[in-house]
């Protein structure tokens, strides 16, 4: 089935259709259900309650656009939905008021240990996997800002506007999420050189 049959008979709300795109998109949808959410049972929610309103209110794909830009934009609106009603009771907290020591300890590296620490990055070959188990442990409001602005390309007014927080605040949480990636790829990289020594 190729995919003007798939939109015609999702709009018919022929089940063949149905199975067809979400075979199609359910890998590609649940890894950016589970990289917002970083809990699959949480991901595979949000994912069939997607799956559910796509099929369901397929009339309004409008064929403007591509048909995966418009179901995705479904599945980033549920993660940040989630992720808002989750934290309802724990309000984003300004990263200035945050008193962490492996974020202070970063502030306090030079320019040169810095740029040391990206070189090492940079040369040591992580795989993709372990890049993304890094992300994957940074605390949550980091992560969330460092998704929709790295592989959603929001801009910060946008995230700011979908997270119900100020632009500064998004800006820092991106700055401090970098700085705490960056450090947890260096010691991932440490971690690996002395098991090769």
């Amino acid at each position: 089935m190729n995919e003007v049959q798939i939109i015609e008979g999702c709009r018919k709300f022929r089940k063949d259709a149905q199975k067809a795109l979400y075979e199609k998109y359910v890998s590609s949808f649940r890894a950016i259900c589970r990289r917002y959410t970083n809990d699959t049972q949480d991901a595979n929610d949000i994912l069939h309650d997607c799956f559910i309103k796509i099929f369901t209110k397929f009339d309004q794909y409008t064929g403007n656009g591509s048909l995966e830009g418009w179901m995705k934009r479904i599945i980033i609106n549920a993660c940040v939905s989630w992720f808002r009603d989750k934290n309802v009771n724990n309000q984003y907290i300004k990263v200035d008021e945050i008193i962490d020591s492996r974020i202070l300890e970063e502030e306090t590296e030079s320019v040169e240990e810095c740029d040391d620490a990206r070189s090492a990055i940079l040369n040591a070959n992580l795989t993709k996997e372990e890049i993304m188990d890094a992300v994957n442990l940074l605390p949550e409001g980091f992560r969330m800002v460092f998704f929709l602005y790295v592989f959603e390309n929001y801009k910060h007014h946008e995230i700011a506007r979908e997270l119900n927080i100020d632009v500064n605040t998004s800006k820092s949480q991106l700055s401090r999420a970098r700085k705490l990636l960056q450090k947890k790829l260096m010691e991932l990289c440490q971690t690996r050189v002395m098991v090769t020594s």
